[in-house]
C-alpha cells in the first residue's frame, strides 16, 4: 500500500485492514499504538511500510522487551492472536505474567542475554485462557534511539515436547523390552543347549537300540529261518505219515513259523522305515516276471486253500523301482488275499491303468470283503486290524501300514474298493521304467 495514500485514508478502517483474518482477540486501535509508537521514538507516518512489512504484519509470534524491568512495549498481531490479548492489554504487563519461571529467573535470563548476547532460550509461557504452552524464544539485542532493547520471536514448541515426551516413554519401554527379551535369550540359549545334549544322547540311544536290533534280528531270522526249513521238509512227509495227529501237528508248526516269520520282517521293514533307515536302490524290473517270483512264495499257502492265481500282468511291463521293497508290498498284499480268500476262490494281479509316468497294479481277491467301518481306519496306524482269516489265520496287523508308508517313500500311493463277501481290489502306483 502506498504510504501516501493511507495518511488520507480513515486510520480506523486501515486498521481494520490489517487486523484482518486475525481472530477476535487481535485488538489493535490506533490510538494505543500510536502512543506506543512515540514513547519510543517513532513516527508512525514515516515509519510504517518498515512496521507493517517487519514486525506488525510478521507470521512469527514477535514481541519487544524492555531487558531493564521485562515490560512489554510492543507486539506484533501473531503475538496477539498466540496470547489471546488485545495491544492494549499485553503492553501493560510483564514478561513475568507471560513466563511461567519466576521474576527473578526471567530477568536474570534478560540481563544474561544482553550481557552475553545470548538469544535462544527455553522458557514455558502462559496464555489468556490459563493454558501452558512449551515455548523457544530467540531474542535479539535491538538498539533504538540509543536504548537497547530486546526483540524476541517466540515458536511454540508445545507439540514437540509431547512428541518428544512420548519417543522418550517409548524408547524406555524399548529398552525393557530388549532387557526382557536378553533375558529371555539367555534362557532359550540354556533351553536349546539342553535340548542339544538330549537329541545327542537319543541319537546315541537310538544307535544302540539300531544295533541291537540289527544282531537280534538277525540271530532271530537265521533261527527262524532253520526252523521253517526243518518244519516244511516234516510237512512234505506227511504223505508218508500214517499219524494223523503228526499230520496236524506238523501243519500248525508250519503255519505258526510262517506267521512268526512274516511278522519278524513286517516288524523289522517298519522299524527301518519309520528311523529313516532303509536305503533305496531304484533300478529298472519286468513287473510280470516280479508278481511271478512272488505268487511262487505262498505256493504251498495257496495250495492249502486251493487258491488259483491268475497273473494278468502284460509281458514286457517294465517298472523302476527298489527291488527289496516292491517285494516287500507284493507279499503283504498276496498273502492278505489269500488269507481273506474262501477256500476255493481266485487272486488276480493285473494293470488298471497304464499312465505316462505310472503303472497302477491291482490286487483283487473274491473273498470275505471289509465291512464299512474297517475301510475308514484301515491305512491308519492307530488302527491295528487283527480279522482273522478264513481259516483262523492271524497276522500282526502291520502289513498295509507298512504297504502304505513304503509307497510314500517311493512316491506312490494305495487305494482300495471292497464289499462284504464280495471281495476286495487294492491298486497302488509305481513308477514305469
Amino acid at each position: 500500500m502506498d504510504i501516501g495514500e493511507s495518511t488520507h485514508e480513515n486510520k480506523q478502517s486501515y486498521y481494520s485492514k490489517l487486523i484482518s483474518g486475525y481472530s477476535p482477540y487481535v485488538l489493535i486501535e490506533k490510538e494505543i499504538l500510536d502512543n506506543v509508537l512515540n514513547s519510543l521514538g517513532i513516527n508512525f507516518e514515516n515509519n510504517e511500510s518498515f512496521l507493517v512489512e517487519l514486525f506488525l504484519f510478521n507470521k512469527s509470534v514477535m514481541l519487544l522487551i524492555d531487558p531493564e524491568d521485562g515490560s512489554i512495549l510492543l507486539a506484533n498481531l501473531a503475538a496477539l492472536d498466540f496470547y489471546q490479548y488485545s495491544l492494549e492489554k499485553i503492553i501493560s504487563m510483564n514478561i513475568s505474567e507471560i513466563n511461567v519461571l519466576s521474576y527473578e529467573e526471567v530477568k536474570s535470563e534478560m540481563l544474561k542475554a544482553k550481557k552475553f548476547k545470548r538469544n535462544h532460550f527455553k522458557f514455558v509461557h502462559r496464555i489468556a485462557n490459563n493454558s501452558i504452552c512449551n515455548v523457544d524464544v530467540f531474542s535479539t539485542p535491538f538498539v533504538l534511539n540509543s536504548k537497547m532493547y530486546l526483540l524476541s520471536t517466540i515458536v511454540d514448541t508445545t507439540d514437540f515436547k509431547v512428541m518428544e515426551s512420548e519417543l522418550k516413554r517409548a524408547n524406555n519401554e524399548l529398552i525393557i523390552a530388549n532387557s526382557i527379551l536378553s533375558d529371555q535369550l539367555v534362557q532359550f540359549k540354556a533351553i536349546n543347549n539342553r535340548l542339544l545334549e538330549s537329541e545327542k544322547y537319543l541319537t546315541e540311544l537310538n544307535s544302540k537300540k539300531d544295533r541291537f536290533l540289527s544282531i537280534l534280528s538277525h540271530d532271530m531270522k537265521n533261527n527262524l529261518r532253520l526252523i521253517l526249513d526243518n518244519s516244511a521238509y516234516l510237512k512234505s512227509l506227511e504223505s508218508q505219515s500214517d499219524n494223523q495227529e503228526a499230520v496236524i501237528l506238523s501243519d500248525q508248526i508250519y503255519d505258526g513259523i510262517n506267521q512268526v516269520n512274516d511278522l519278524l520282517e513286517n516288524l523289522l521293514d517298519w522299524s527301518r522305515m519309520q528311523s529313516g533307515r532303509i536305503s533305496i536302490f531304484v533300478s529298472d524290473y519286468n513287473l510280470r516276471e516280479l508278481v511271478e517270483n512272488n505268487l511262487k512264495l505262498f505256493k504251498n499257502y495257496s495250495q492249502l486253500k486251493k487258491i488259483k492265481f491268475c497273473n494278468e500282468i502284460p509281458d514286457n511291463t517294465m517298472i523302476k523301482s527298489d527291488l527289496n521293497i516292491i517285494n516287500t508290498i507284493f507279499r503283504n498284499l498276496l498273502s492278505n488275499a489269500i488269507k481273506y480268500s474262501y477256500a476255493g476262490g481266485m487272486v488276480k494281479v493285473g494293470v488298471a491303468n497304464m499312465e505316462q509316468n505310472y503303472v497302477t497294479v491291482f490286487i483283487s481277491d473274491n473273498g470275505v470283503g471289509i465291512d464299512e467301518l474297517t475301510q475308514q481306519k484301515i491305512l491308519n496306524i492307530r488302527f491295528i486290524n487283527k480279522r482273522m482269516g478264513t481259516m483262523g489265520e492271524s497276522g500282526s496287523g502291520l502289513g498295509l501300514i507298512l504297504v502304505k508308508d513304503l509307497l510314500d517313500g517311493l512316491g506312490g500311493k494305495i487305494w482300495f474298493d471292497s464289499t462284504e463277501n464280495v471281495g476286495t481290489n487294492f491298486y497302488f502306483t509305481i513308477y514305469k521304467g
